[in-house]
C-alpha cells in the first residue's frame, strides 16, 4: 500500500509540478505527517524531491525528474485501456489520436502490463448509446472545443426550447457529454454578464445544449475562469438541481405482473413504491413529470393496468380512450378493390 502511495506522489508531482503537503494529503487521504515521512523515504531512495518554503512553496521534483509506467498495477492499467465510446472520439475528432496514444502507452508498459491491457480491451467494451440510438447534431462542437482548449471567449447565438434566440459572449469552461448529447458549460461575460446581474470575473456560469447553438465565433479575448471552478463538481450539482426542479405528479396504478418491467422502464416515471402482488396484480405509486405522462402510461398498459388515483384523472383517461376507440372504429380494413394486400 505504501509503495502505491509513493508512486502516486511521484506521478502527482510530475503532473502538477509543485504541491503542498496539505494538497498531497487530501488527494491521497492520509495525514500531512505521513506525507512528510513519504518524502523522506523517496529522498532516501534517490528520488530528487525538494521542499520550497514560504508563500507559494511546496514539494517538487528537481532536475525535471521523470518516472516511467512500470509501477502501474494491473487494475490501473485495465482502467486506462477501457474502450472510450467511439461517438465521443468522433465528435471531438480524436479517434486517430486516441489510437496512437494507446499504441504509445502499450509500448511504454512492461510485457505483463501489455498483456493485461490487450486482455481487457478484448473483454470489456463501453457503449454510451441507448437502445433508441438517439443523437443530436453538434455542428458547433469543433469551434467550442478549440475555444475551450485555447481558453478564448466566444460569441454564440443560442436557440431556446421555445424557438426564441439570443446572442451571448461566453468564456467556455468545459464540454460535457451526457449519453450522446453534448453540453457547453460557460460563463457569461461583458455586458451580458451585467444584464444577468453577475458582472465581473467569471460571470454567470450556465449550461448550454450544443445542438441549440446555431452560430458560434471565436474572439481574441482570453476566457475568464472562476478560480474555484471544477467542471465535474459543477456538472454533478447542476444535475441535482435539474432533477430537484423537475415537475412532479404522483399517481397510483394497479398493474398486472406481466407488465411490471414495462412500467419500470417507462422513461419519464419513477417507481416510488410497489405493493405486494395479489392475484397477479400489484399497486404502484409512481412519480411522473407531468399529468400527461401518467395518462400516456395508463393508456399504454391497455388491459394490463388501471389508474387508481387521483380519481379526477380517471375521467380524463376514459375520455382519451373513448376518443381513440371512436377513431379506430372509423378505420375499415382495406378491400381488395382499393389496393389492399392480397391474402
Amino acid at each position: 500500500m505504501r509503495a502505491d502511495r509513493l508512486l502516486s506522489i511521484l506521478l502527482l508531482l510530475q503532473t502538477y509540478g509543485k504541491m503542498t503537503a496539505a494538497e498531497l494529503a487530501q488527494r491521497l487521504e492520509v495525514s500531512e505527517r505521513t506525507i512528510h515521512r513519504d518524502m523522506e523515504s523517496l529522498s532516501s531512495a534517490g528520488v530528487p524531491v525538494a521542499a520550497d518554503r514560504g508563500t507559494g512553496g511546496g514539494w517538487r521534483l528537481m532536475n525535471d525528474y521523470r518516472t516511467n509506467l512500470t509501477g502501474l498495477q494491473e487494475n490501473e492499467i485495465a482502467s486506462l485501456f477501457l474502450s472510450v465510446p467511439d461517438k465521443a472520439l468522433d465528435d471531438l475528432g480524436w479517434r486517430r489520436s486516441s489510437e496512437g496514444a494507446l499504441i504509445k502507452l502499450l509500448a511504454a508498459l512492461p510485457g505483463k502490463g501489455r498483456s493485461m491491457a490487450e486482455f481487457v480491451r478484448e473483454r470489456i467494451y463501453l457503449d454510451s448509446n441507448g437502445w433508441r440510438n438517439y443523437s443530436e447534431a453538434a455542428d458547433a462542437l469543433p469551434v467550442l472545443l478549440e475555444a475551450t482548449l485555447q481558453e478564448r471567449q466566444i460569441i454564440i447565438t443560442y436557440e431556446k426550447s421555445g424557438g426564441a434566440s439570443s446572442k451571448r459572449r461566453l468564456s467556455p469552461l468545459g464540454l460535457v457529454m451526457k449519453g450522446t448529447v453534448w453540453y457547453l458549460i460557460g460563463s457569461v461575460e461583458g455586458e451580458d454578464a451585467g444584464n444577468a446581474g453577475n458582472a465581473g470575473a467569471g460571470g454567470d456560469v450556465r449550461t448550454y445544449r450544443v445542438s441549440r447553438i446555431v452560430q458560434c465565433g471565436l474572439t481574441e479575448e482570453r476566457a475568464v475562469r472562476p478560480p474555484d471552478f471544477q467542471l465535474a463538481s459543477y456538472w454533478d450539482a447542476s444535475k441535482e438541481r435539474f432533477v430537484a426542479n423537475l415537475p412532479r405528479f404522483e399517481a397510483k396504478l394497479r398493474v398486472r405482473a406481466e407488465s411490471a418491467y414495462f412500467v419500470q422502464m417507462w422513461k419519464y416515471a419513477t417507481v416510488l413504491e410497489r405493493g405486494d402482488e395479489q392475484d397477479g396484480w400489484s399497486v404502484y405509486r409512481i412519480r411522473f413529470q407531468t399529468e400527461e405522462e401518467a395518462c400516456r402510461l395508463a393508456l399504454s398498459l391497455g388491459g394490463n393496468g388501471e389508474l387508481i388515483e387521483p380519481a379526477g384523472l380517471r375521467a380524463r383517461i376514459a375520455a382519451m380512450a373513448a376518443e381513440a376507440a371512436e377513431w379506430y372504429g372509423k378505420i375499415q380494413e382495406p378491400s381488395r378493390d382499393s389496393g389492399g394486400s392480397p391474402e
